[in-house]
């Protein structure tokens, strides 16, 4: 009995270890993980949508410009910048169809990016692409940010999930072996009250008999 309850309190203490192993690993890399693709997810909706109008205010110019769109590179680059200063942020070039750069926009961005292309479509033909290119370098440290966080949490939550659940076993480990040494006593005893019993009783069985016998004897006189 005590050595099958041994075993079982060391496989619960495994399992126990086992799960805020688990638990650290999952919050250390699903945490960085989870804010990466978010943010990454949202900011290419951005710019995506922001390379669409591009596109599509170049493609009502160049449809009103037939092919002098390609020798006006200033105004096309006022287009798709939206007649807004250009930002520090997004990188934006015109491209024709044989991948040649019409116009360029925007400062050298750091690695890595985030690019995105869309065509430009004039009366149902392409006639070149608007490329967009955003750099993830703020979000690459925002993340290496949150994952050392997310290490301390995760280090935390290894470190309460194994002292706070291995005591509660300790405790209802130490309750169940004081019950079972209680109940070993209380055995213990009734076992010596059997004895006292069976001995006393084979005592009033031979007081009989001898009462029976000299009862008999007294008879026979």
């Amino acid at each position: 009995m005590q050595l099958t309850m041994g075993q079982s309190n060391y496989s619960i203490r495994a399992l126990i270890r086992h799960v805020g192993l688990v638990a650290a690993i999952l919050v250390a890399i699903a945490t960085p993980a989870i804010y990466w693709v978010v943010v990454t997810h949202h900011q290419e909706k951005a710019i995506d949508f922001k390379i669409q109008q591009s596109a599509e205010r170049s493609a009502r110019y160049i449809a009103s410009n037939d092919k002098l769109w390609i020798n006006q590179p200033m105004r096309l680059g006022e287009i798709i910048d939206y007649g807004e200063a250009v930002s520090a942020e997004l990188r934006q070039r015109v491209v024709n169809v044989d991948g040649v750069t019409v116009v360029e926009i925007g400062a050298r961005l750091a690695d890595p990016l985030l690019k995105v292309s869309k065509p430009i479509v004039v009366r149902g033909e392409t006639v070149g692409f608007v490329e967009g290119e955003i750099s993830l370098f703020r979000s690459l440290v925002q993340t290496g940010i949150v994952a050392a966080f997310a290490a301390i949490l995760g280090f935390g939550a290894y470190v309460f999930l194994r002292i706070v659940p291995l005591r509660a076993l300790d405790r209802a480990v130490e309750r169940l072996k004081t019950a079972t040494d209680e109940t070993a006593e209380a055995n213990r005893q009734l076992a010596m009250k059997i004895r006292e019993l069976e001995t006393l009783n084979e005592q009033l069985e031979t007081i009989v008999k001898n009462r029976t016998a000299e009862a008999e004897a007294a008879a026979d006189e």
